[in-house]
């Protein structure tokens, strides 16, 4: 498929597209059965624009409906770079505040849909790496959201993606669990090893961290063995106020 016939069919998209050549091409390749509401994809394949290689399987089933979407997915490449995203990306629904990388590769498998999630997933790209492993249900719902989840993350470059010059690389491993994430009502517990955190063109190192809410109340502890700044600290209070 040429860039000219996507055009042909999306006119709207012309301008985002500006980024990619006018001679490129998406090659694809699919077997998929089923009707709209129950796809079995035996096989999708994605390869063209400047870096995009897509290899895709599994079930997608409550189309067109995205309220009641369960997908059984399982993502062996989904390579591209930052212009091919930006092409097709809704125009302004990126954030100002936050910048793409230039290359991005995630594998893994997904399962469910927005009111019962599960992920286990590994993006690389030029600005680090994050595997995130774990199950979201309800997770539009502040009061109602369940989590289970864990988080690695390998030299993500955040002052860069996040356009912040204050902040630098980290490399840390984050599990949370709980019900909620309104301070209110939230019940949940964190623990975590950040092996590096930059700031302020400082890296701190070797931090322990875990932490608790309920009924209103936190408590967080936290132990950095930096060479620079060695703490043991604990704090509680209630996010009431009182």
């Amino acid at each position: 498929i040429n860039m000219g016939d996507i055009l042909l069919l999306m006119p709207s998209l012309k301008k985002q597209m500006a980024s990619l050549p006018a001679t490129a091409n998406l090659y694809v390749d699919a077997q998929i059965t089923g009707k709209v509401s129950d796809l079995t994809l035996k096989r999708v394949r994605l390869r063209g624009l400047t870096t995009t290689d897509i290899d895709v399987s599994g079930t997608i089933k409550g189309l067109p409906d995205s309220k009641k979407l369960n997908t059984d997915l399982t993502i062996n490449k989904f390579q591209t770079s930052k212009s091919d995203l930006l092409a097709f990306i809704p125009a302004k629904s990126l954030p100002q505040s936050i910048s793409l990388p230039n290359a991005l590769s995630v594998s893994g498998t997904v399962k469910g849909g927005m009111n019962n999630l599960y992920a286990n997933l590994t993006l690389n790209s030029t600005d680090g790496g994050v595997k995130f492993n774990g199950s979201l249900i309800n997770i539009t719902d502040k009061k109602k959201a369940v989590y289970d989840i864990a988080l690695k993350a390998r030299n993500l470059q955040l002052g860069k993606l996040m356009k912040n010059p204050k902040l630098g690389s980290l490399t840390a491993d984050i599990k949370a669990k709980g019900k909620g994430y309104d301070p209110k009502t939230a019940n949940a517990s964190f623990n975590g090893i950040i092996s590096n955190a930059a700031f302020n063109k400082y890296n701190y190192r070797n931090i322990t961290i875990s932490g608790n809410m309920a009924g209103q109340n936190y408590k967080i502890n936290l132990d950095a063995k930096d060479p620079n700044l060695a703490a043991d600290l604990k704090a509680s209070g209630n996010f009431s106020g009182k």
